[in-house]
């Protein structure tokens, strides 16, 4: 695929990676490139190649790694043919996130679509170490996108799930707020 990018001016590969995010999208292309040495079994092959390395990076959120994955992904490109790809790139990732999630929600698998929980409170701490009745219950309720029935799954935490639960949470919120800084 790279060998086949290599072969576009600067002008051209800007329109094929615009074209092949536009083809991901369902958006048909308006004109395909004129001045292409490729076939259009070529130019197709390597358009689906290049949207599958982009989908594949569009989650990854430090830019470093971001860049140095696409070079990864797409070796042999000139320094100006990398930037105009991650520029390109930048500019449509919300697109292709959207490509991503609605990719996902045709598979037309359950969805978390509303929960509900109630804790239980125990008095004294000395009885909430030994306490065996669970302490939290949580319903969750599944819908598959063309269904109108739901699924609900209940499941009841100890206090040593909720602690786990707890700290998880906590983790994540940590981990969460280094990344934003």
């Amino acid at each position: 695929m790279s060998d086949n990018l290599q072969k576009f001016g600067p002008i051209e590969l800007e329109e094929f990676v615009h074209s092949s995010i536009n083809s991901m999208l369902g958006i048909t292309p308006s004109s395909e490139l004129l001045q292409s040495d490729l076939t259009k079994e070529d130019l197709e092959l390597t358009r689906k190649a290049l949207n599958s390395v982009l989908c594949s990076v569009a989650m990854i959120e430090n830019e470093n790694d971001l860049q140095k994955s696409l070079k990864d992904k797409l070796p042999n490109l000139e320094k100006s043919q990398m930037e105009t790809i991650y520029d390109i790139f930048q500019i449509r990732r919300i697109d292709i996130m959207k490509y991503m999630v609605n990719n996902l929600n045709s598979l037309n698998s359950p969805l978390l679509n509303n929960f509900n929980w109630r804790l239980k409170w125990v008095l004294g701490s000395s009885t909430l170490a030994s306490y065996k009745e669970p302490l939290l219950q949580c319903d969750f309720v599944f819908k598959k996108l063309n269904d109108e029935s739901f699924k609900q799954i209940t499941t009841e935490l100890s206090s040593n799930e909720v602690d786990l639960i707890l700290s998880c949470l906590e983790s994540a919120k940590t981990e969460l707020e280094q990344t934003d800084n």
